[in-house]
């Protein structure tokens, strides 16, 4: 979601959104000198948590209350908010329409036109945001949806995500920035299955598991990542990438994760339960998954450039072993992995 906060020097609000490699931010109003500091908070604060409710339409889409927000419902409400009557104040029973009603009654208590207008085009901004992320469009401000998690894997950023492994099968930035982290996890995950088929025909191990065993001794990474998503008891990538990622988000709620048959009266240790276990970062799921997949498709090929080292090139005379062999075999390797994975496709 889109932050704010106040910048008191300059008297402005400021609004920030993350892109996947580091943040932006934008201007998005001025504060009149009447209105004082702890109003300015409030007003950034009361911002934070409408965008935090508009966002939900893109993380959930398809549910109750969670359809494209109504830009010019909103800005009628910021113009024309519900305002105390007496003792009384009527709620909106809408989530979204109640936090845009609490910045409209700021803004009148702030009572400033200017400040009030920009307001208004700052949150059609951002539901203009939101409208292009559920159309799979991540440029501009809805670049920041690829910091968030959404329910279904939109086709046209699972198909950008292959298009960008295709390019670069070991990963590159891109897959931080352009695509959200669910379809790119999923099309990842397909391309590190490919990756461990082709290393395994030279490494000769008879499990991925022991593959990727083999492959973090190899290249000293932690690849319990990989592990977990090839040795999950889900057989489709999109299930896996889901199971995963809801564990994790479990866990940063502190919500107990265990197994179905558990007596929750006992102590869950003593049945192999975990209290919010993961091996995602809770902080960052979708990037942390995508890292860890990555990072098992690197590894392999450094199993890979060993064996491949090891059968062609035995002399160690660095002359014939040097970047130029490993860029040489690299080559190879994407080339094997492409053809894997358009039969795969087929």
């Amino acid at each position: 979601m889109t932050t704010y906060a106040h910048h008191p020097s300059a008297s402005t609000i400021v609004a920030t959104w993350p892109t996947g490699a580091g943040s932006v931010a934008d201007r998005v109003t001025r504060i009149p000198a009447t209105c004082e500091g702890a109003g300015a908070r409030h007003l950034a604060q009361a911002l934070d948590r409408l965008s935090e409710h508009l966002w939900i339409a893109y993380t959930t889409p398809g549910t109750d209350g969670t359809d494209e927000p109504d830009a010019v419902r909103l800005a009628a409400i910021l113009r024309r908010p519900n305002m105390p009557v007496g003792d009384l104040l009527r709620i909106a029973e809408d989530r979204r329409d109640e936090a845009a009603h609490t910045v409209g009654r700021l803004l009148a208590e702030i009572d400033d036109r200017g400040c009030r207008e920009a307001v208004v085009r700052e949150v059609e901004a951002e539901c203009h945001a939101i409208r292009s992320a559920m159309a799979g469009d991540l440029t501009g401000r809805a670049q920041q949806a690829v910091t968030r998690i959404r329910r279904d894997v939109l086709t046209c950023q699972f198909t950008a995500a292959h298009a960008l492994l295709h390019d670069v099968p070991m990963g590159s930035e891109f897959l931080f920035t352009e695509v959200e982290p669910v379809a790119a996890s999923v099309a990842a995950l397909e391309w590190l299955g490919a990756a461990v088929l082709v290393t395994a025909r030279l490494d000769g191990s008879t499990s991925a598991v022991q593959l990727l065993a083999h492959a973090q001794l190899v290249s000293e990474r932690d690849l319990r990542i990989a592990i977990a998503v090839l040795d999950h008891h889900v057989t489709n990538a999109e299930g896996v990438v889901r199971d995963l990622l809801q564990e994790a988000l479990f866990a940063a709620a502190g919500y107990f994760v265990g197994s179905a048959d558990e007596n929750l009266d006992e102590d869950p240790q003593l049945h192999g339960g975990r209290a919010g276990s993961t091996v995602l970062d809770p902080a960052e799921p979708g990037r942390s998954l995508l890292e860890g997949i990555i990072q098992g498709i690197q590894s392999c090929f450094e199993v890979y450039l060993d064996e491949t080292t090891a059968r062609e090139c035995p002399d160690p005379d660095p002359r014939l072993t040097g970047p130029h062999w490993a860029q040489q075999v690299r080559q190879r390797f994407d080339a094997e992995l492409r053809e894997v994975v358009q039969k795969a496709r087929l």
